[in-house]
């Protein structure tokens, strides 16, 4: 996650990329462990609550998670459409993007 002086272009991850690099059982432990240092405030995490709101003629829901990682001097907010109609349609029903950013300087680093 390269970017530093502002011109760089965030790295853009798609998910055939997430699922050609990282299986289920390398990610399980990882987010165990997550949890249970979180749980336990190891972590200089700042996570307030998840923003959240309808879009009624839809029927959809639309979520926004930000979080502050100290120890990575990350910003992650995970973005997420749930369209539940979707899969008449044949599309996913869950519809997230995962947005980092440097916290010293709020530059872009990627999107997942």
């Amino acid at each position: 996650m390269a970017a530093t002086s502002g011109n760089e272009v965030p790295t853009y991850i798609t998910n055939e990329q997430v699922s050609a690099n990282l299986t289920w059982d390398e990610l399980i432990p990882i987010l165990e462990s997550g949890i249970k240092r979180y749980s336990r405030h190891e972590f200089g995490v700042i996570q307030p609550v998840r923003t959240t709101f309808a879009i009624p003629q839809h029927s959809s829901l639309f979520y926004s998670m930000p979080c502050y990682v100290e120890q990575e001097d990350i910003i992650c907010v995970k973005l997420l459409a749930v369209n539940p109609s979707n899969s008449e349609k044949g599309l996913p029903s869950h519809n997230a993007m995962i947005h980092l950013y440097r916290g010293s300087t709020g530059l872009p680093l990627a999107v997942i």
